[in-house]
């Protein structure tokens, strides 16, 4: 069994709160993962020579770090609240 399906059963068999913030924060995560496909590609694109998809790949470079950062403060605020009321 791989490491990330165990890992999800583990935060699936936790059946409260904090695991249903855990596994949406995986699945943003994992949403970042897929589009970063998409900036390779315009990546080579770019690295062809075509220089209109520059600005389309410094949107979804910048909008995935911006994406990431606030997802990630997002979950901790969450965490916080909820482990604070316990």
């Amino acid at each position: 069994m791989g490491r990330e399906r165990k890992t999800l059963e583990n935060i699936v068999e936790l059946d409260n709160e904090i695991a249903v913030l855990l596994f949406n924060h995986y699945s943003n995560m994992k949403m970042i993962k897929n589009d970063m496909g998409d900036v390779l590609d315009l990546l080579d694109a770019v690295a062809e020579g075509d220089r209109s998809k520059k600005e389309l790949l410094r949107k979804k470079i910048l909008d995935n770090y911006n994406d990431l950062t606030r997802a990630n403060l997002a979950l901790l605020d969450e965490l916080y609240l909820k482990l604070k009321k316990e």
